[in-house]
């Protein structure tokens, strides 16, 4: 059985790879191939090209990088068109998938979309009924997603968030301190800068000047994680800019420093669901370029309104439980005062942490990656009807 694959991002890339990993378990017979990154790779999955380093948010921003993006797009529809695979599978990235699984229907290929486009929380019933008028199934990584889908008529199963899974470690702080060279008697604050370009640039700076503010007033451990090694440089240009005094570049296990960090300084992204769901309290920060960000103000018009929050734990909730700093709100005045009023006050950074504890109840079960792997062979076993 022949499965093409299509994750453009890096989160994207992690989460496909796993799903990938716990396919072959449950039938070896299946071969992948697609678009994905390193760690798709790493899962023997034959990369017909790798957009990662593509990924960006905003109005403006993406089209840098249209003929790039379009070069990968008309590779992978011509193999699925040439090579008529099984079965499609499309993870996040709704920009790039979405004309794809056109296209797969079109062919009459079936696909299933795995962390669908969040039309059931900025989108339409309009936009909800494109996706599932291209996509014969959607494995939902939240329930508020699944019952969304359904109701407008479509195909969808919850499977629950597969950070439930991966986001967990065993290092205790005493290994991480002595791996790092720092001391096992301070708090650690950690700066997740994000993992696009335009992060790197517009919130990265308020981030590391926060930091070097906090450690002006509390005697800290500054670690700064990087996910690319493509922004190593900036991000060290940027700490030492910023005065930040013996930072720590990190690019270990995320996971393994959440774990350890007393509190995080974040760009916003899924790493708030990571903090949230592993009891670590964080700090969330997004900044558009201006010109992006009155883009979508324009373009969105009314559904802009609907758009109460933007980190995936005060999305689930429904309520602000941990601060997030958007476009002008973003400040380093905004987050020093947060964070220095968490470091001083134990009650209150307690009942910080016991709030953002509550999403785990949100977002399923552990398993769910095995769960998503059943759904997927189970799918492709009784549309082809081979042995199970």
């Amino acid at each position: 059985m022949n499965i093409l694959i299509s994750a453009a991002e890096i989160s994207g890339d992690m989460h496909a790879a796993k799903l990938v990993e716990e396919i072959k378990k449950l039938d070896s017979r299946v071969c992948f191939s697609g678009i994905g990154g390193n760690k798709l790779k790493e899962q023997g999955v034959d990369i017909i090209d790798d957009i990662t380093s593509c990924s960006t948010i905003g109005f403006i921003e993406p089209l840098l990088y249209i003929p790039r993006i379009l070069a990968a797009y008309f590779r992978i529809k011509k193999l699925l068109v040439n090579q008529r695979p099984d079965l499609l599978i499309t993870v996040d990235a709704q920009g790039f998938n979405i004309p794809l699984l056109a296209k797969a229907k079109e062919a009459g290929i079936p696909s299933i979309y795995y962390i669908a486009p969040q039309e059931w929380h900025w989108g339409t019933v309009k936009g909800g009924k494109k996706v599932i008028a291209r996509t014969d199934r959607i494995l939902s990584i939240f329930k508020e997603e699944a019952d969304f889908y359904n109701k407008s008529g479509g195909n969808a199963v919850f499977v629950g968030h597969p950070v439930l899974d991966i986001a967990k470690s065993n290092v205790s702080k005493d290994k991480l301190c002595k791996d790092l060279n720092i001391s096992k008697d301070k708090k650690i604050i950690s700066i997740f800068p994000g993992s696009r370009s335009q992060e790197i640039k517009y919130v990265a700076p308020v981030l590391l000047e926060s930091a070097a503010a906090i450690q002006t007033e509390e005697d800290v451990s500054i670690v700064i994680s990087i996910v690319s090694a493509e922004y190593e440089k900036a991000l060290r240009k940027l700490a030492k800019e910023k005065g930040i005094i013996n930072p720590v570049f990190y690019q270990g296990n995320s996971y393994d420093l959440i774990a350890n960090t007393y509190l995080s300084l974040v760009t916003s992204g899924t790493v708030t669901l990571e903090h949230a769901v592993m009891g670590t309290p964080c700090l969330a920060g997004y900044r558009l370029s201006e010109l992006s960000y009155r883009t979508g103000r324009l373009i969105l018009g009314e559904r802009i309104k609907k758009i109460k929050y933007i980190a995936l734990p005060n999305i689930l909730m429904d309520e602000m439980i941990l601060p997030e700093f958007i476009q002008d709100q973003l400040s380093s005045d905004k987050i020093v005062s947060k964070a220095l009023s968490l470091i001083k006050s134990k009650s209150q950074y307690d009942r910080f942490r016991g709030s953002i504890k509550k999403i785990r109840s949100k977002i399923g079960e552990p398993g769910v990656i095995k769960r998503a792997a059943r759904e997927v062979v189970s799918y492709i076993h009784n549309n082809k009807g081979c042995d199970q």
